[in-house]
């Protein structure tokens, strides 16, 4: 493989460059899901997918997936159903993982970004017209019928998605004709369709990145992330970092990931943070960090009910996940992965309906 594009790997080992990179031109995004790493190529128009190593969570290339010159922008995977938003084509493409076969594109009514599966649904951001205009809608997408089954209107320019407590959050960022550039947030409830859409107006301080941290959306502003109230207005005086020219930040276990550059080139960093915007460590690496993904061991769990982890699906198991759903107890990162027996992202009732039936099937 040839490009511009690297892959790097922390973990508590240290920080290294994957041993094969350059692996495309332009890398786009980074998308963990199991024991799958998708990294999409929007210059050399390819998805490169590896497999990681569930011993020490190390990256193998397995296949490369080629997108045409369809742009694509990012990915996602429902049951080894890998679905890739392209730009050029205003669709999302539809690949089986495990036979390596194209199955087909889904056309959307405009250029697709940001993908997000959650209970058994694809969410679909489309950020631009395919005149390069602007659009107001999520797409939502039936991964069994590959059908779009709703249009959501919620503001020009969506850009990132995120569930938490069955509100879809929508960041936004659009531009009027001479590229001024505006921004906006939305929340959608999924159970009452009911939207709300907030503007923020012409701005250069807000990005398009949104995390959880301890319950809350954050999302990226001026010089780290800040938080966002239950109105939607970003809350600057609790910001955390203070990092000029931010390119992209995640959240995950307790501390934060800056991607940070100065001008643009190579060297650029890899930026750790503590919630209290202390820094634990500075990385140096290729330009333009723009996506970051994050593998636990638990992510490529067996989602089995056996949340106690004793070879069978029983009451015990049961007993775990209610007390989780009812807040009881919080289950550990393997609990939850185990629990989630149908795959939607949730730990829920229908999990439970799932176990009380492999248990039945088990006494006969």
């Amino acid at each position: 493989m040839s490009g511009n594009s690297s892959l790097w790997h922390l973990n508590e080992v240290g920080f290294q460059a994957y041993h094969n990179n350059p692996i495309g031109d332009t890398g786009q995004s980074v998308v963990v899901a199991g024991n799958w790493l998708l990294t999409v190529m929007n210059g050399s128009n390819t998805v490169e997918v590896f497999l990681i190593d569930p011993d020490n969570g190390y990256p193998n290339h397995s296949l490369t997936i080629s997108c045409g010159y369809n742009g694509p922008r990012d990915a996602a995977v429902h049951e080894d159903i890998l679905f890739i938003s392209q730009w050029n084509s205003t669709s999302v493409a539809v690949y089986d993982l495990q036979s390596n076969s194209y199955i087909e594109d889904i056309p959307v009514d405009g250029m697709p970004e940001d993908l997000l599966i959650h209970d058994g649904l694809l969410y679909v951001a489309l950020t631009m017209s395919s005149d390069w205009g602007n659009i107001n809608l999520v797409q939502v997408i039936d991964p069994a019928t590959l059908a779009v089954i709703t249009d959501l209107d919620v503001g020009p320019g969506p850009n990132q998605l995120l569930v938490l407590d069955n509100i879809l959050y929508v960041s936004r960022l659009y531009y009027d004709p001479s590229w001024n550039a505006y921004a906006g947030m939305s929340a959608v409830n999924l159970t009452t369709q009911e939207i709300l859409q907030v503007d923020y107006g012409q701005t250069s301080l807000t990005g398009a990145d949104i995390m959880v941290i301890n319950g809350q959306i954050y999302r990226t502003f001026e010089t780290g992330v800040a938080p966002v109230s239950p109105d939607l207005q970003i809350v600057p005086e609790n910001q955390i970092g203070n990092y000029s020219q931010i390119y992209t930040a995640a959240y995950d276990n307790g501390l934060l990931y800056f991607g940070v550059t100065d001008d643009y080139l190579a060297p650029d960093y890899l930026i750790v943070t503590d919630l209290d915007g202390n820094e634990l460590g500075q990385y140096s690496l290729g330009a333009l960090p723009g996506s970051i993904a994050f593998w636990n061991a638990a992510d490529g769990c067996t989602a089995d009910g056996d949340l106690n982890d004793d070879g069978a699906v029983d009451i015990l198991d049961i007993v775990i996940i209610l007390n989780g759903i009812l807040d009881v107890v919080i289950l550990t990162d393997d609990q939850v992965c185990s629990g989630d027996v149908n795959g939607d992202g949730a730990i829920d009732v229908l999990d439970v309906v799932a176990m009380v039936f492999e248990m039945i099937l088990g006494l006969n």
